[in-house]
Order: C-alpha cells, then structure tokens, then sequence
C-alpha cells in the first residue's frame, strides 16, 4: 500500500473535520449576534413605548411624539413613535399622516425630495373614549443629501377630516 496516498486522505480528513468546526462557530456566533441585536431592538422599542405613554398619561397630551430628533445616515432607518389619546366621549377612527416637508441646508430651505426620505406607517387608527394607542412610523434614507429634514405629522379623524390636537407635529430628521 502506498504511505503518501492514505498520508493525503489523512489529511484531508483532518482539515475537513476543522472546516466543519470553524463552520459551526460561525454559525453559533451570527446566531447569537442576532439574538442580541433582537433583544437590543426589543429594549428600545418598549422604552420607546414607556417614554411615549408617560408623556400622554403624565401630560395629558392629546398626542405624543418619541424621539423627535433623529440622526440617519445613507441607507439607514429608524422607527419614531406615535401615541394618541381619545380625549373625545365616542369612539373614533384616528387617521394618520406622516410626511417629509422641508429640507434646511446651510441657509437655504427647499421642498423634500420624498424619493430619497420615505416613510411607511399605518394610516388608520380605531380608539374607544379614554383610551390610547400607540403606533409608529418608519423613516427611510435612501441617499439624500446633507440637512436637516422637517418632517410633518398630522392625525386627523372624522370626514371631512378634523385636525386632532391642534397642530402639526414635527420631527426633525438629521442627514450628516
């Protein structure tokens, strides 16, 4: 029999079994990065969620807005959070609208370009009397320039729609 031929079938057993343990740490360590950057999402949210129910429930606030200043990088997103009490004595169905407004660069103030700062929410909101919701609203960058971008939140309810809280809620957006 030939040594060198069962030396090389050693061989390649021995690195074959070392490539299938590397190959499992690898897999064990994204799993567990994953998990945390899970649990890490979770803990934001839910104190995103305490932050925004204090304000509404200490403040008596009609709606609260949490955070409403962020910092997004190209290609980035963040989530804001929304809460509205039903202040009113019948149930009623909350529309939401959340939109890009302006963009302030330097010292200049233009329109926003909504291809490149997108958002996505849940427009439509039933809440019973005394009652709140919590929502929220997911902002995009896909590649726009530098500024600060202003972006609009209105809830509204009945038709022809009535502005809920009196006002227009800001949250300024960052681009660095």
């Amino acid at each position: 029999m030939n040594k060198r031929a069962i030396e090389v079938g050693i061989n390649f057993i021995v690195i074959l079994i070392i490539a299938i343990v590397v190959f499992g740490l690898g897999l064990n360590f994204a799993f567990k990065f994953f998990k945390k950057a899970e649990e890490f999402r979770e803990e934001i949210d839910q104190r995103t969620r305490q932050e925004i129910e204090s304000l509404i429930v200490g403040s008596g606030a009609k709606v609260a807005i949490y955070p409403t200043q962020l910092t997004l990088y190209g290609g980035q997103k963040a989530t804001i959070g929304i809460g509205i009490l039903n202040v009113l004595n019948e149930e009623k169905t909350f529309i939401l609208n959340v939109e890009c407004s302006k963009r302030v660069s330097d010292s200049t103030i233009e329109d926003c370009n909504k291809e490149k700062m997108r958002t996505a929410f849940f427009a439509e909101h039933p809440i019973k009397p005394n009652e709140h919701k919590i929502t929220s609203a997911l902002i995009t960058n896909d590649g726009a320039p530098f500024g600060t971008y202003i972006m609009d939140i209105k809830v509204e309810y009945g038709s022809p729609p009535i502005s809920y809280g009196d006002q227009v809620y800001k949250v300024y957006v960052k681009v660095p």
